[in-house]
């Protein structure tokens, strides 16, 4: 809200902090690569992944609030934060954790590296890319606030993109279809889900928000 501006550092290991003007401000080291985009929540921490297998969550004023490791095989996936303050986010199966930094539950995604995003829906479903399907499946998994499985689509082949939520509802994936190199898109409508825009939220990103819930805005 102040500007800051969060990024990981690619190939590297440090979330960097910069001011407005370009500054640098601080950096936060971490044990691997930090592919993850930070995502932000309402009291200003900073969430996100490494390769060294740990959700970390940061203050604003670069110094560690907590760690916590999910998967040695590392965290690619940004994470996404509920009204509750919950984070959520994929390394290899799907875990929802506290602002405190405790695991509350985990879903057997089995997505091993994954850089999508668990999407939040404003009735608290969560939709994330899972590999349900049997041997070579996947699909777009639906679970409730509590990790238990509402439902999987099917969608045949794998997918590196996060699913998306449109004004109405809507439910939309895409995967990759052999010979298709566009690739298919899927449209899903879940007709008891309601989508509302995240409150507060000043400006669209890639994900939605500064909080990564993919919902269209109000």
């Amino acid at each position: 809200a102040d500007g800051t501006i969060y990024l990981g550092g690619g190939n590297g290991n440090h979330l960097y902090a910069f001011d407005p003007d370009g500054s640098l401000r601080w950096t936060f080291e971490t044990g691997d690569i930090i592919q993850s985009s930070p995502s932000i929540g309402t009291d200003g921490t900073i969430y996100f992944g490494s390769w060294d297998g740990n959700l970390y969550a940061v203050n604003p004023d670069g110094t560690e609030r907590w760690s916590v490791e999910l998967d040695f095989r590392g965290v690619v996936s940004s994470p996404s934060i509920g009204p509750d303050g919950t984070i959520y986010a994929i390394a290899g199966d799907v875990y929802a954790v506290d602002p405190g930094g405790s695991i509350l539950w985990s879903y057997p995604a089995r997505t091993g590296r994954s850089p999508v995003t668990p999407i939040l829906a404003a009735d608290g479903t969560v939709y994330v890319r899972t590999s349900q399907q049997g041997p070579g499946g996947h699909a777009i998994t639906a679970l409730d606030s509590h990790g238990r499985l509402l439902w999987d689509y099917g969608t045949g082949e794998q997918s590196r993109a996060s699913p998306a939520i449109g004004f109405d509802g809507t439910i939309i994936g895409t995967s990759y279809s052999r010979g298709e190199p566009e690739g298919t898109v899927h449209g899903i409508v879940e007709a008891e889900s309601t989508n509302g825009g995240y409150e507060g939220a000043p400006w669209p990103t890639a994900r939605g928000d500064r909080a990564n819930t993919g919902r269209a805005g109000g």
